[in-house]
Parts: structure tokens; sequence; C-alpha cells
């Protein structure tokens, strides 16, 4: 099978015996191999594990479909998978290093040449103390070798005197040494013995190689500063500063469940230019990171962020969401695209078809409304049932939940921990002091995630009281950066909507929120007076 996409990485899992206590295994090596051929549900995954051959270990089409439903959790050899990070958070903070954990398998001199074009980023991405230590190895063995130079045309001709070594006698290796130090380094001692006998007639010879001495000192010293420089300078770093929350929510607002994380930049003073986001999906049974369409802030508009300030990103777990069920009555067929249910609702894309004329409109209402509107005129011209919206059942349309993205927590957290491995947040940048452009990554998992309806990040912002020398200034309080509260406005209208549905039904009204009324958006700490904070295991 041809493999476009290859990931090898090392899970541990533990086995028990009957007679013993369980005991952990060695590590074992998975490499799930996937085509690029066909469409999406076409895809060949094969897991092959320790060795064993992929016709033992072929998942079929109808178990990659059951598993994309859902209602099959992916095995390896019979061992539920549990795919490693592809970020690891092992940065202070809970933060990452901001790096991929990816491997590829050794290909010796091939790889080797395909390094040549790009030599310098490779050797840029060692270490700095490697770095170095290369460097001054280079450096030193161009001046032992030199040495070794002017040994060997000292001794060419012992009856011309160039002022290498004393008369009649030819130069000492230590000598030449520190004559080739002061020559790679120009500090101008001169000859060990005579300061211009280089001059001499028949030292031409001489005055080559030190030129050559020279001319390769000049050049490697601008390749030190070079690598220095971009070495200690690289923008990669900047992306250390930008702090990601520790959990991620999954909560409902405005009707929506939307998976939340907060960002903040370390170094608010100076906002970084061009920020913005995206977030990506890592299925178990396919792990190649697949988009997900974000609604805050909008990623039609390029996720821009400004960082300087605590921001909330948002993605709508919709129906075409990766994070959501498969459904069998899909509103529009994706045709590869990757969609979301907001464009329909605000008229910016038609999202259901109607079966019987072909008219697509944004949202299920509108569309019941045109079936309603043409049954009635259907029915005054006496059109027949058969072929027109007069075969269309009503109640059936009423029915169709297909059509709406579930706001089960429950259900969807039994999917994700089925289904996902991880989430990745893509945060990029240009740092205004280099103008290089760095990344800031961070992973969430099922256990790095909180599931509550009512729930937001706390409010972490204050205002600071100035004085003669400094006028009042904002400041983010760190300490409640990454808690979870309970919002009170939320649970006060769950209870209402309870207690309204036991008294009788609701009515209909339609009401247009020009602003949010939540304490947490409002970001100041001293908005919430009593919230609850959730703990961080609440998952």
């Amino acid at each position: 099978m041809s493999s476009s996409s290859i990931i090898a990485a090392t899970s541990t899992d533990s086995t028990s015996s009957s007679s013993s206590s369980s005991t952990r295994s060695s590590p074992k090596k998975v490499t799930i191999a996937m085509s690029s051929t066909g469409s999406q549900s076409d895809d060949n995954v094969t897991v092959v594990t320790n060795g064993k051959p992929p016709s033992e270990t072929e998942i079929t089409a109808t178990e990659l479909d059951m598993m994309e439903s859902g209602t099959k959790r992916p095995k390896v050899h019979g061992i539920t998978s549990d795919l490693p990070r592809l970020v690891l958070r092992n940065r202070p903070f809970h933060q990452s290093s901001n790096k991929v954990h990816i491997q590829h398998n050794k290909q010796g001199f091939k790889i080797l040449k395909l390094l040549k074009s790009d030599w310098f980023h490779a050797i840029l991405r060692w270490p700095t103390s490697r770095l170095l230590l290369m460097l001054m190895s280079i450096w030193t063995g161009a001046i032992l070798f030199f040495a070794g130079v002017y040994v060997w045309y000292d001794n060419l001709d012992t009856t011309i005197s160039c002022g290498l070594g004393a008369v009649d006698e030819p130069v000492t290796f230590a000598a030449s040494f520190a004559f080739s130090l002061e020559t790679c380094t120009t500090v101008g001692y001169g000859l060990p013995h005579g300061i211009n006998s280089f001059f001499e007639e028949g030292c031409s010879s001489l005055q080559i190689i030190i030129y050559f001495q020279m001319a390769w000192s000049m050049i490697f010293n601008a390749f030190l500063l070079t690598f220095l420089y971009n070495r200690l300078a690289r923008s990669s770093l900047r992306g250390a500063q930008v702090i990601c929350s520790q959990k991620a929510l999954v909560s409902v607002v405005n009707g929506q469940v939307r998976f939340q994380i907060r960002l903040f930049d370390a170094d608010a003073e100076h906002p970084v230019v061009e920020a913005h986001v995206r977030l990506y999906a890592v299925m178990k049974h396919r792990p190649v990171p697949r988009p997900l369409r974000m609604l805050q802030p909008d990623d039609d508009l390029g996720g821009m962020l400004f960082l300087s300030f605590p921001t909330v990103i948002s993605h709508h777990v919709d129906l075409y969401s990766l994070l959501h069920p498969p459904t069998a009555a899909m509103n529009m067929n994706p045709a590869g695209l990757v969609l979301r249910q907001a464009d329909g609702d605000t008229a910016g894309r038609d999202d259901v078809i109607c079966p019987v004329c072909g008219e697509s409109y944004g949202t299920l209402h509108r569309w019941k409304n045109h079936v309603r509107f043409q049954q009635i005129v259907e029915a005054k011209d006496e059109y027949p049932i058969s072929g027109t919206h007069l075969s269309l059942d009503m109640e059936q349309i009423e029915n169709q939940a297909g059509l709406k993205s579930t706001r089960d927590l429950v259900e969807l957290k039994d999917y994700f921990e089925n289904n996902v491995s991880e989430v990745i947040c893509v945060v990029e940048g240009i740092d205004p002091l280099q103008s290089g452009t760095f990344q800031s990554l961070q992973s969430y998992r099922f256990e790095d995630l909180v599931w509550e309806a009512n729930s937001q990040f706390a409010p972490c912002l204050e205002v600071i009281e100035g004085n003669r020398r400094q006028p009042r200034s904002f400041q983010v309080d760190l300490d409640r950066y990454h808690d979870i509260v309970l919002d009170p406005e939320l649970v006060e209208a769950e209870k209402a909507a309870v207690n309204a549905e036991k008294t009788g039904p609701k009515k209909k009204h339609r009401r247009i929120k020009s602003s949010s009324r939540r304490y947490g958006d409002a970001l100041f700490s001293s908005a919430v007076q009593s919230s609850h904070v959730l703990p961080h295991d609440n998952v």
C-alpha cells in the first residue's frame, strides 16, 4: 500500500496476569500509515505494531465508517489505541515547548543529500552548546592546520630565512602555532624571528599562505557571528510568552456548544503584530491534524487576535465539527470543504436544500416556512400530492433532529473520549522587536477539558489605581488566569427555564442581543461577586 503520511510514535500500556499484580510492559512502537488516494471515507488505514505485517492489522472501510460514527473504538492488536501527544506540555505554567513530537525513520545518506540544500537551517536547529563546540573545533582545527603548513614551508629550504625560525634552525611547532593563532586573530605580534622578514626576496610563498589564512579567518568570523546572532535572537523563542489556558472549556453559549481556550501574551506592553490563531483536531483512527472552524475570532477574517488582553477563542461544535458525533442526515454535503453552521444562520451560506423544488435555505426554520407557504399555495390551486410540497410531512420535518447539532455534553464527552486524540492550538504572530514570525503551540486531550454547560473562564482583569508618577492601568491576575467558574447568570437562566417548563409552555419571541451581559465577558475580577471555582480535574 502506497502511503503519503506515516506517523511513528511510542506508547506504553500495562498488562496484568492472574498470578501477579499489574506490571508495565515495554514500550511499543506504533506506526499508522494512511494513503492519500481517493476520498476521505475511502482512506486505507493500516496499523503496524511490533513489526507485525499490515495484513494482520488492516482496517476495513466498514470499520473505518464505524469509527467515524463513534460506534467502534480504534484498536491496535486488541489494545485500545492511545496515541501520544503531538505537542508535549513540558514547560512551566502548563505550557508547551512549541515543538511537534514527531520523528522520521532514518534513511542514511538519502536524508543527508536532501539537507545539503538547506544545511544552514539544519545546523541552526542544533543546541547552542553543540553549535559552539562545533564552531570552536573548526576554528581550532584550522589554526592547527595552518601551523603545520608553516612548519612544512619553513623546512622546504633552510637556506632562506623568512622569520619563522631562527637562523639555520627550523621553526618549532609551538612557535608556528603561536604565529598561526596571531595571524588568525589579527593581533599583529609579527613573525617569531623577524617582524618584516616575509617581505624579503624568496618569501612570496609565505605571503600567499598568510593571505589565505587571513581570508579564511574573515569568512569564518562572519559565519561565527551569523550563527550566534541567529541562534540567540531567533524569533521562535518569542512564542514562549504566549500563555494558553491550562484547560479547554466546553460550555453552552447563546444556545451553542462551544470549545473554548483562553490566550494571553505575557509581554502585553508590546503587542504582537498580525497575531492569529488556528485549531486542529487529531482523530485516533486518522491521526492527521484537520482544521476546526472558529467563531471568535472569525476565521473568515483571518482569525486575528489582540493578545495584550486575555482573549477567549471559540469553536462551535456543530454538525460539521470533527468534535461532533456524525449524523446520518447532514444538512449540506461538505464536498471536502470544512463548513460551519453559523454561516447558514447569518445568511452567509445556504445549508438546507428543499427536496421538492431544489431551493436552498440557510436554516431549517426558513425551509419550514417555505414548505408551509408552498403547501398553502399548492392546496389552493389543487396541485397533486405526488411530487409537490404537499407530499412533505410537516410533523416529520419538525422532528428532523439530524439537522440540529446536539447540546448533550454527556454525548459529546463520550464521543471525544473514544474518537479524538487531541486538539492543537496554533498561535502565530510577528515579533515587533526582531520582525520575525513565531509560533506558539498547545495541546488539549480529554483529560485537559472541562465539561460544564454553565461555566466560563474566571475574570482576571483588574484596574490598578495610579499616582502622580504612574496613571491608572490594567493588570492581569495570572493567579486566576487558569480558573474556570460557574456563570451565575446562566445558572439562574437555567433554573428559570426549568420552572417555565413546569408551569407551562414558553411564549416564542425574537430577541436581538446587541451585546453580551455575561459577567465573564466583562473580564474584570470585580464583576463576579461570588463565583464557584471549578476544580481542574472536573473532566
